[in-house]
């Protein structure tokens, strides 16, 4: 409620209702009477429900506490008017951005996550593009080319994790902008729901026919619905529920480092987190051996090897493996805070530096 009322750029209202969707309802769903059981082995809780919302409950109040002591008072109708004075800069992020992706699948390994950060540009530049008032029409059409390919990138590579969160983004900033009523806030996340659930639906028939046949993303789209896949009983099937109530249940991964921390593995008190710090700031280029940190740190944790994609326990389950259970808790209240902290000094330098803000 709190987030479809509020007359601001909600950005910490949205990662705590993401939180809190995946952390807390989801698992919530997942114990109840409407999961039909139907599950992968990732997706089956490893604890019972009172020894996990033990954890879960006061690790994500905490976090949400934290994200919101900070006030995030800035002049944003400022940032925005001088930040979108000139277009030539987004357009040009916006090709960068383009050919980054591109070329990623050639890069070496090694360059691949410098490339991958520098295709974000295109994101960076299509947002600001969209946030610009009485857009001409060259940049109208530079909208809706970026966002064909965006649109269309993320069905090729079968990847729509961040076309969600770009228009859940992208939402927040046309709300504040135009002042937009509850009701049409509420219409428009009851649309990017549904759509949500069109995803769930089609992306792992899409991703199999990608792997299996040498077509086109389009044609195996084209013969997803042929197939008649939008059906009634595919929506109310139980597989379909079961996977669902999975994907949006982060919880399972999180009761994995319940069930092992400090049964079979010591607690880490702070390691994976500053070698996480750290890697984060150094390329693979320069440092070979470095770890593929969020992945081996899933392996540890759950027990659990998955080739071909990368997978994390969240910031609630490390805050766990790294200080047990009172220690976790008030590791999200900290993790909160220093979010909220950097995104208020973040803003307040976009007042003299705009491009910064997108």
């Amino acid at each position: 409620l709190l987030f479809f009322s509020s007359k601001e750029v909600t950005f910490l209202t949205l990662l705590s209702s993401l939180a809190i969707l995946q952390w807390l309802v989801g698992p919530l769903v997942y114990y109840s009477d409407l999961n039909p059981g139907q599950v992968l082995e990732i997706t089956i809780m490893q604890v019972d429900s009172e020894e996990y919302f033990s954890y879960a409950w006061p690790g994500t109040l905490c976090l949400v506490i934290g994200l919101g002591i900070v006030k995030l008072k800035a002049n944003i109708d400022s940032i925005l008017l001088i930040g979108t004075k000139n277009s030539n800069w987004m357009i040009n992020f916006i090709i960068v951005g383009i050919i980054s992706s591109l070329i990623l699948p050639i890069v070496p390994l090694s360059l691949n996550f410098i490339f991958r950060v520098i295709s974000y540009l295109g994101f960076v530049g299509l947002f600001a593009l969209i946030s610009k008032r009485n857009k001409n029409k060259k940049e109208k059409n530079w909208i809706l080319i970026s966002s064909l390919l965006v649109i269309f990138n993320s069905f090729q590579q079968t990847m729509f994790g961040e076309l969600i969160y770009f228009s859940l983004l992208t939402l927040l900033m046309l709300f504040y902008q135009r002042r937009t009523s509850f009701k049409r806030k509420l219409l428009l996340f009851t649309v990017i729901g549904v759509f949500g659930i069109f995803i769930q639906l089609i992306k792992m028939p899409l991703r199999e026919l990608n792997r299996n046949n040498s077509s086109t993303t389009i044609s195996n789209i084209s013969k997803l619905f042929n197939g008649k896949i939008l059906t009634r009983s595919n929506f109310t099937s139980d597989p379909f529920i079961a996977y669902t109530i999975a994907r949006f249940n982060n919880g399972a991964v999180i009761s994995y480092v319940l069930d092992r921390v400090p049964k079979n593995i010591p607690y880490a008190r702070g390691n994976t987190i500053s070698s996480a710090i750290l890697g984060s700031f150094i390329p693979r280029i320069l440092w070979p051996t470095k770890e593929a940190s969020g992945t081996e740190m899933y392996l540890k944790y759950t027990g659990l090897r998955f080739e071909g994609a990368s997978y994390g326990i969240s910031q609630l389950g490390e805050g766990y493996a790294n200080f047990g259970k009172l220690g976790g808790i008030i590791y999200m209240f900290f993790l909160g805070l220093v979010i909220s902290t950097l995104l208020y000094k973040l803003i307040q330098y976009s007042i003299r530096h705009p491009r910064y803000f997108f």
